[in-house]
């Protein structure tokens, strides 16, 4: 039988979830930026770069939107390969 696909990650599956979600999910973030309220929560792969926007509610945290790109100016993402390199992230997140 042929092998399994790679497991891939949804960046999309996360919005309107609790911040918690996110960090058990792909851990810290690489870099975190707070403009006002917002927090951008950057994760990085050789692949691409992926921003979570977090707002404060009345319940806490949530994610209320994501974007993604490659990590060079003017590169082509792939979401496949995108997808995938988080969810060798995911996977090796204790």
């Amino acid at each position: 039988p042929p092998p399994p696909a790679p497991a891939e990650f949804s960046p999309e599956d996360l919005v309107g979830a609790a911040l918690a979600k996110l960090e058990n999910s792909l851990g810290g973030a690489d870099m975190l930026r707070r403009e006002g309220q917002t927090e951008i929560w950057q994760y990085r792969t050789s692949i691409c770069v992926v921003d979570y926007f977090v707002y404060p509610g009345t319940s806490g945290k949530t994610i209320t939107g994501w974007a993604w790109r490659t990590p060079m100016m003017n590169g082509t993402l792939d979401p496949t390969l995108c997808r995938r390199e988080l969810a060798k992230r995911e996977l090796n997140n204790p």
